[in-house]
């Protein structure tokens, strides 16, 4: 039993090293004007906290992303302590940008990886799913 918690837990670090390295998500805050500076805010943890985020309900609030943020680890040592006004005003347009972003690179991930006989499929999807984002965001 404990070998398979080891082998669930390689895996979900194996995809999270590949698809959401702390690099690309630093480079898509900056490059998409999330983050300007880093100062008390972590894009990184905040989009695994927006991504894994576990909610006793269907739609959390956001008190509850707040919390599930400071909870793993947007208060470690060394950083301040967000308060929820200034975690609340990050919820802007720039914001849908950088999700934007990290979804166009898990897609063409994802495209990249995917076997030649599912590239026509999976291409197809591609451009739907870019086309109703644009729509979404415009």
């Amino acid at each position: 039993m404990n070998h398979q918690q080891k082998d669930d837990n390689n895996s979900l670090r194996n995809w999270q090293e590949k698809l959401l390295p702390p690099e690309v998500i630093m480079e898509k805050a900056r490059s998409t004007g999330f983050i300007k500076r880093m100062r008390k805010l972590d894009p990184t943890y905040l989009l695994y906290v927006l991504i894994f985020g576990i909610s006793s309900h269907c739609k959390p609030t956001l008190e509850e992303i707040h919390r599930d943020y400071q909870d793993l680890g947007g208060k470690s040592a060394g950083t301040k302590e967000i308060r929820y006004q200034s975690f609340h005003n990050r919820f802007d347009s720039n914001m849908a940008l950088f999700l934007r972003a990290m979804l166009d690179h898990y897609i063409n991930i994802t495209f990249a990886d995917s076997p030649a006989r599912l590239k026509g499929p999976v291409g197809i999807l591609k451009d739907i799913v870019n086309v109703q984002s644009s729509e979404a965001i415009s």
